[in-house]
């Protein structure tokens, strides 16, 4: 884990995998791959993960690296989460929560779905502004892009705000990709505060095969 300025935060974390598989069981692990989650506590700001996968004392076989951001809630401003990502074939009619289960964290780290399913999201959206009954005026709107190009769009929806044993439950939606062409696309997820009249989007790069 690097902060902004390439400096490494945390002491690095690992997990080792020793492995004895049938013929099934490895055919199961060659698809779904190896499941690794770790929970580290950040300050806000941007930071690089960067994954190296390796046999002991070996070359590396390979990595990944990718971006986050940890929003700063106390700037007050209207604020996104990243984006948590799962599709028709893992999650059904059900999309998982983020904090339930690897399905959602695994589609999450592949982004790769078939032209026959439905791509689920879930952000969860901070900081919106009340007026002085306490109500709010909050839609969501999901774009597929393709470049420049607008794809496809959903209906704007009201974000409604809901809690489950005290903690909040992240928005919920779902995009058709029935109809694209394989290839890379961008699902832009963009939020309207018409009470503070501001707006937020996350974006994130997904592959239709």
């Amino acid at each position: 884990m690097y902060d902004a300025a390439g400096a490494p935060v945390r002491s690095p974390f690992g997990r080792r995998f020793d492995l004895d598989l049938g013929p099934s069981e490895y055919e199961r692990a060659r698809k779904a791959g190896l499941g690794l989650q770790q929970q580290l506590f950040l300050e806000p700001g941007r930071y690089e993960v960067r994954i190296v996968v390796r046999e002991p004392g070996q070359p590396p076989l390979g990595g990944a690296m990718r971006e986050v951001e940890i929003p700063d809630l106390a700037k007050g401003t209207l604020t996104l989460s990243g984006l948590f990502l799962s599709s028709s074939a893992t999650s059904g009619t059900t999309v998982p929560e983020s904090s339930e289960g690897e399905t959602i964290h695994g589609a999450q780290v592949l982004r790769r779905f078939k032209a026959s399913e439905t791509l689920y999201f879930q952000l969860y959206v901070y900081n919106v502004t009340p007026d002085d009954q306490g109500t709010t005026d909050v839609i969501l709107q999901a774009q597929v892009r393709s470049g420049s190009k607008l794809v496809a769009a959903s209906k704007p929806q009201p974000v409604t705000f809901q809690q489950k044993d005290g903690v909040p439950l992240p928005q919920s939606n779902g995009v058709g990709l029935q109809g694209l062409a394989p290839g890379t696309y961008e699902l832009r997820v963009v939020v309207v505060d018409r009470k503070a009249n501001t707006n937020a989007f996350r974006s994130t790069d997904f592959t239709v095969e």
